[in-house]
């Protein structure tokens, strides 16, 4: 049984690389090109037209019905003959001039305005439709050179975007520094999954603990070492029902990733 307060963000960056998205068995969401890593996740979320960035795995996603796509007012159509299906908008006010703060996360307020990137109309989507926890993986903020941007192989296409590749990862961590301390007075908690030293200087580090915390498995006795933090033991549950065997291994497959 997924948590419903609890989503995965599956962003691009090569930590991605590190970790199993889908092995916490909760909700997960690939952020833009991250479609090219992730290409069956629960969400797709992207703020710009589908193009040649997404890959073949965004075509295929863009034009799948089973994967729900979540985008802006505007941004539903594909390139040349594909369609899209399952594709649901959002009006939104993004932007990367100044805008007033105090209007990110407002209650009743669907997005506010922001930095013109997928993550940030992402975040905003996410908490407005009842996520108050989001576990990011991939989003690492920080790259010496395009080739180490990426969580995939680069194509020729890619190429493009070489004159900018810093500029977009230091716009998305100044908007992420300005926004968390608000999302955290508005209740909502971000959570670093080996994302690296500037992201999980940021924000709370994902730990055995905390994974206990947010994953539904109340009919599992889950113990955790709290003296060195690294030691889980967890008894297997007996007479129990099948949703809660399956959740004891899901939590079992969790464990092996620490």
């Amino acid at each position: 049984m997924k948590n419903n307060d609890c989503c995965i963000f599956a962003c691009s960056g090569p930590s991605l690389n590190r970790v199993d998205p889908f092995s916490l068995g909760l909700t997960v969401i690939a952020i833009s090109t991250a479609i090219r890593k992730i290409p069956n996740p629960d969400y797709w979320v992207y703020s710009d037209y589908i193009n040649e960035m997404h890959g073949a795995e965004g075509k295929a996603a863009f034009e799948n019905p089973i994967i729900s796509k979540i985008t802006q007012k505007g941004k539903e159509r594909g390139y040349g003959a594909m369609v899209g299906k399952n594709i649901t908008s959002y009006e939104s006010e993004l932007t990367n001039r100044n805008y007033d703060k105090s209007n990110v996360f407002q209650s009743g307020k669907i997005f506010s305005k922001g930095p013109h990137k997928s993550i940030s109309f992402g975040i905003q989507w996410a908490h407005s439709v009842g996520f108050k926890n989001i576990i990011f993986c991939g989003n690492d903020l920080q790259a010496n050179s395009l080739e180490e941007k990426y969580c995939y192989p680069l194509e020729s296409f890619d190429i493009k975007k070489k004159h900018n590749f810093k500029r977009t990862l230091d716009e998305v961590q100044d908007y992420m520094i300005e926004w968390y301390p608000i999302a955290k007075e508005k209740g909502y908690r971000w959570f670093s999954w080996e994302c690296g030293s500037i992201f999980d200087g940021m924000v709370e580090k994902l730990t055995p603990e905390i994974i206990s915390e947010l994953t539904i498995l109340n009919n599992i006795n889950v113990h955790i070492n709290t003296d060195s933090g690294n030691h889980i033991s967890v008894q297997e549950p007996t007479n129990s029902d099948s949703n809660t065997i399956m959740e004891y291994h899901e939590l079992m497959k969790m464990i092996k990733k620490f």
